[in-house]
């Protein structure tokens, strides 16, 4: 599957998408669970605050130090406190208790709570030091009023004065409905959901919009890079990538043999001439695949330009295997190519050059190989020629004889 196929490119967009998306998600799950909470916390503390106004306001100033320090009630005492105190009772107020700071129950609106001593809790012990507190919780059994079930409640713990001033002698305990408060921070967090939905989507689409003007560019950047190394017809790697291969392979001195093969088509004018251009190029396509074919491990094949493709094998046990390749090569182009209903017989000419280690010059070479094949061309064509320093004195002189034949 190829870069261009629009399965694969679908793929990567949704890969590339994902990345941003984790990190808005993961920003999304860390909002959501601190707005959650930072919204109970100020719905809790603006209705404590209320109640404690109400405490403050209302209820402190009808108290006497006197309900504090007698360790019995008085019941005229108590339907004074009644009629002073159920006015405040209803939907906003669901109960009302006062503790002095032994952890009695100087009143409640239910009598039968009066007088009980409970372990002093540690919101009264704040209410004592003058800390204001509250807590989500469940009227027990013993305290449903008119028999009705309260699934949550807030408790206020307001610390409580008197009219003659001494400091704080206990503490009111107001029970508040929590729906209403429930209900203020679904509204709250629905609202601050809807701002952070849309904050984060606008932040994604900012990423993605990056991601994807990224990815442009690489694949943009990526069909550069393939079209300023590669050969547009073939696929092959072009004369300038084979050169730079070449040369980088060299320069550390490889211990191994290196070999280049300079290949060139014997009579490809003529095929041009008989059968067109297009043809030609449909000719040069079908051998580059035969070549690539033929080639095993790590050699490079690139077509150098018109009829003329070179191969490097970076790593050569032994010399001679160079001339095993050549060899290979040449036969795999012996059966005609089917172009159509054409059938067109194809032969080359391989010139070979081999170094090793400190004698490598990429540059020489190129220049030995481009002389061997000339020697193999001038031997007959279909064949393979491997550099000969002394040969190629002569080849100089006939030169141009060889060209012409090409």
């Amino acid at each position: 599957m190829s870069d261009t196929d629009p399965s694969l490119s679908r793929l990567r967009l949704l890969a590339l998408l994902a990345a941003p998306a984790i990190p808005v998600i993961v920003m999304a799950v860390i909002l959501t669970s601190h707005t959650r909470n930072w919204t109970t916390e100020r719905a809790t503390a603006n209705a404590a605050h209320a109640a404690g106004l109400v405490a403050d306001f209302a209820i402190s100033p009808v108290l006497r130090e006197s309900d504090f320090s007698t360790t019995t009630s008085d019941p005229q005492r108590v339907n004074e406190l009644d009629a002073l105190l159920r006015p405040f009772l209803g939907d906003d107020i669901l109960r009302i208790k006062i503790w002095d700071a032994t952890g009695r129950v100087v009143y409640s609106d239910d009598h039968d709570g009066i007088g009980v001593v409970h372990p002093v809790s540690d919101e009264l012990a704040a209410a004592l030091r003058g800390e204001s507190s509250s807590e989500i919780s469940k009227l027990d059994g013993a305290e449903n009023l008119a028999e009705q079930e309260f699934d949550r409640l807030l408790e206020v713990y307001v610390p409580v004065g008197t009219v003659e001033g001494g400091g704080f002698v206990g503490a009111f305990e107001l029970y508040l409905p929590y729906d209403p408060i429930a209900e203020a921070i679904r509204a709250d967090t629905r609202r601050i959901y809807g701002m952070l939905a849309v904050t984060l989507l606008l932040l994604f689409g900012a990423l993605a919009q990056i991601v994807v003007l990224w990815e442009r560019s690489r694949r943009r950047a990526e069909r550069h890079e393939h079209q300023a190394n590669h050969d547009p017809l073939t696929g092959l790697v072009n004369r300038r990538k084979f050169q730079a291969t070449l040369a980088a392979l060299t320069s550390g001195r490889p211990e191994q043999s290196v070999a280049v093969l300079f290949i060139d088509l014997d009579d490809f004018k003529t095929v041009n001439d008989q059968f067109g251009h297009h043809r030609g190029d449909e000719l040069l396509v079908a051998v580059a695949g035969r070549l690539r074919d033929a080639l095993r491990g790590d050699a490079t094949l690139a077509r150098l330009g018109g009829d003329e493709f070179a191969v490097l094998i970076p790593r050569l046990d032994d010399p001679s295997h160079a001339s095993e390749i050549a060899s290979r090569l040449i036969e795999c182009l012996r059966a005609p190519v089917r172009l159509g209903d054409l059938r067109i017989e194809v032969q080359a000419s391989i010139g070979i050059d081999v170094m090793t280690g400190d004698r490598i010059d990429p540059l020489q070479m190129q220049r030995n190989a481009d002389a061997a094949m000339y020697m193999a061309k001038g031997a007959g064509k279909a064949r393979y020629a491997t550099f000969d320093p002394v040969l190629d004195g002569h080849l100089h002189s006939s030169q141009d004889q060889a060209r012409s034949l090409a």
